[in-house]
């Protein structure tokens, strides 16, 4: 039977086990719109949680390449769905999932950068009225 959806893309990234990628999906990641409301965080927890259970628990052991790779299908389903692009699964691939983590960390580099130069432009506190027509 061939995959689809979030099914195709959870293979993809090296989740080949039938029951797995099932349980991954039936733990709130079933459909691509679900991607959207997860952060790398959310991802980090739930592999712990899984990685916690026995195996009559139904333990899944993601690994670091995985947990990553997942992060990255995040990041680019997110940004799919920012620019209103239609998620096709055949269209993704390992390397567009890792160009979709780059532009986020060049997001969150730019944020950053943002806060930093907008603290260097705030003026000090003024302590004295004299302080105010040396300002302007």
């Amino acid at each position: 039977m061939a995959l689809i959806g979030v099914d195709y893309c959870l293979d993809l990234i090296g989740l080949e086990d039938d029951e797995q990628r099932q349980r991954i999906m039936n733990n709130g990641l079933a459909d691509f719109k679900d991607f959207c409301i997860v952060t790398e965080d959310d991802i980090g927890d739930m592999a712990k949680v899984f990685g916690k259970r026995t195996v009559t628990e139904e333990s899944i052991l993601f690994g670091y390449g995985r947990i990553k790779r997942l992060k990255s299908l995040m990041h680019g389903v997110q940004d799919k769905l920012c620019c209103s692009d239609p998620i096709n699964h055949k269209n993704f691939t390992l390397d567009e999932m890792n160009e979709a983590t780059k532009r986020t960390a060049a997001r969150k580099v730019k944020g950053e950068q943002s806060k930093t130069t907008s603290k260097v432009a705030e003026p000090s506190k003024f302590t004295k009225k004299a302080q105010w027509p040396s300002f302007y």
